[in-house]
């Protein structure tokens, strides 16, 4: 519910952004690029959980793989980003006009992140499900509500930003302070496991 619940606060701070029209039209054709790589790392949560074993023993396997995966799916979406595959994509795939297509560039290049911290945190996740410790999970999903929101007002409200370039600041910022935010729990429970893999 915390997750769904940020696309009516995105969808009201664009339509009184600078550029309101446009960023609602280029929004979803963004995101639903960075989706594709985005969906690779949704999953992972639930390889960790049923690959880990009952000792923990497949951790680091899973953990150097996850490193790995982010790095691929980075290196992925930035060369269609920073290339003219970006071109093609918007206005021969997605259909976008020259001047929406120009709109978009900024912002995806902005959400190359998006797909490593997706990894990251559903990573993260699966430790906490895995330890049986889920409620900083609830929590972090609200930070990231509550940081997404809060960088959309002072970008759109007081920065006086095209939309969809503070969207995008947006959700890179909210994922990044959830994954913060999960950091110390981590490597406690990392540490707990080494230590009961010693004994």
């Amino acid at each position: 519910l915390l997750s769904l619940g940020v696309h009516p606060f995105v969808t009201f701070f664009l339509g009184r952004s600078a550029m309101a029209v446009e960023s609602l039209a280029v929004l979803p054709v963004v995101n639903s690029l960075v989706f594709i790589f985005r969906s690779i790392g949704l999953s992972y949560q639930e390889v960790v959980i049923a690959l880990v074993g009952k000792q923990r023993q497949n951790f680091s396997l899973l953990r150097n793989y996850a490193v790995l995966l982010g790095s691929v799916v980075t290196v992925l979406i930035a060369l269609i980003a920073f290339t003219p595959l970006a071109d093609m994509w918007f206005t021969g795939f997605s259909g976008l006009d020259r001047e929406l297509a120009g709109l978009s560039y900024l912002p995806l290049r902005i959400m190359i992140l998006l797909p490593a911290l997706t990894v990251l945190l559903n990573f993260q996740r699966s430790l906490f499900v895995v330890n049986g410790t889920t409620g900083p999970i609830s929590a972090a999903t609200a930070i990231e509500l509550i940081g997404i929101i809060a960088v959309l007002l002072v970008c759109v409200i007081f920065l006086d930003m095209v939309g969809v370039v503070a969207a995008s600041i947006a959700f890179v910022a909210g994922k990044g302070m959830s994954t913060l935010y999960l950091l110390p729990g981590q490597n406690a429970i990392v540490k707990r496991w080494r230590v009961q893999a010693f004994c």
